[in-house]
């Protein structure tokens, strides 16, 4: 019984995996496409305008928000807290940014991610 619990998991997992992996490609051919479209600029130009100075950039992230591509750079600040810098996908303007987390990083917070 305990075997087969075991099984059932390992196969739920592995489905879970393969699906995200499915919406990953999906998001990764789409961002191409737009790329390849010029609907968007790539995404080193990008980090060329966004000014991040001394910040580190953690994470970027291509969204569609309100019919417009928005790169989205989460980045460690120099003050030490997380903050989201929003790029329009475009044109490379800086949009106004997003305050994360107010928290230094590694310090246990309560809110989520």
């Amino acid at each position: 019984m305990l075997e087969t619990r075991a099984l059932i998991l390992i196969v739920a997992a592995v489905a879970s995996i393969a699906a995200s992996r499915a919406i990953a490609a999906d998001d990764q051919d789409r961002a191409l496409s737009a790329l390849e479209a010029r609907q968007i600029l790539p995404l080193s130009e990008i980090l060329a305008r966004a000014r991040l100075g001394d910040d580190r950039l953690l994470r970027a992230e291509l969204e569609r928000e309100a019919g417009r591509y928005v790169y989205e750079l989460r980045v460690i600040a120099t003050d030490g807290k997380i903050r989201l810098r929003h790029l329009d996908a475009r044109t490379g303007e800086i949009l106004p940014d997003g305050k994360l987390s107010d928290h230094p990083v590694g310090r246990a917070t309560d809110e989520d991610d």
